[in-house]
């Protein structure tokens, strides 16, 4: 027996919210008693922790032999999240290594570092790949443009204090005087702060889950004939102030979009 009480109501419930809840109370009841499928919802579990991050990566992403990306022709190919549809579609996460050298033959990397971030490369590394993408996949692929790359710092910065950035590294919210402090520090490090792909929480577009965007590598993009900077690295600190991005070119990969 299940009591509830809906005070000045009576017996007849008037109200909406009441009736919704007296006839939510009561299909659990028949789930639970008559048809014996009801399933007690996990209240220790939350959708936005680092678990739910995780569990959602595990059923979104795509692998290939532990690697992100999708296969066409023997080729380790971005995976694409569709925005709707007769749109664009953009890449779940920035392109790995594995997935530039699958395309670019001579491109080499880290042991183990399959699914890190393509990072380092010029415009005419990252054209000549959109390029070979575009050809075999028969769409054009291109860099975001600097409308869509304003739309994506937006995001970037909604998620940027659970993302990898010097925040994270930091341990705190540091000023532009502590950033710069803590930059010199960096220098003893003998690693990277960078990580694989997909290893923070998602933002969303238009209800879509997309990784990687307040963090990790920075990434660019054209407007016009020039190449930019949207999104923050693992070696920036969160300015919601600043307009700009500045980021070390070692650190800035780059995002497929697809029409």
């Amino acid at each position: 027996v299940r009591f509830l009480w809906f005070p000045g109501q009576p017996h007849g419930l008037q109200k909406i919210t009441h009736q919704k809840r007296k006839m939510t109370e009561e299909l659990r009841w028949f789930d639970t008693y008559l048809f014996n499928t009801y399933e007690a919802e996990n209240e220790a579990y939350k959708e936005d922790s680092p678990l739910g991050s995780l569990l959602m990566l595990q059923t979104t992403a795509r692998q290939q032999d532990g690697r992100f990306g999708v296969e066409q022709d023997g080729h380790l190919l971005p995976q694409m999240v569709s925005l709707g549809t007769d749109t664009i579609s953009i890449g779940l996460f920035e392109v790995t290594n594995a997935q530039y050298q699958s395309l670019i033959d001579d491109y080499t990397y880290p042991p183990g570092e399959d699914n890190y971030p393509a990072t380092g490369l010029s415009r005419q590394d990252i054209t000549a790949y959109l390029e070979e993408l575009s050809q075999l996949t028969g769409a054009t692929s291109r860099l975001p443009n600097a409308r869509e790359a304003k739309d994506l710092q937006k995001l970037a910065l909604k998620h940027a204090r659970q993302g990898n950035t010097l925040n994270y590294w930091a341990g705190y919210d540091p000023t532009p005087a502590d950033a710069a402090r803590l930059k010199l520090k960096l220098n003893e490090l003998e690693h990277s702060l960078l990580k694989p792909v997909g290893g923070f929480k998602p933002g969303k577009i238009k209800g879509r889950s997309i990784f990687d965007l307040g963090g990790n590598a920075a990434e660019y993009y054209l407007d016009g004939n020039t190449l930019g900077t949207y999104d923050l690295s693992a070696y920036d600190a969160i300015d919601e102030h600043s307009r700009s991005i500045s980021t070390d070119p070692a650190h800035t990969g780059f995002r497929v979009v697809r029409e």
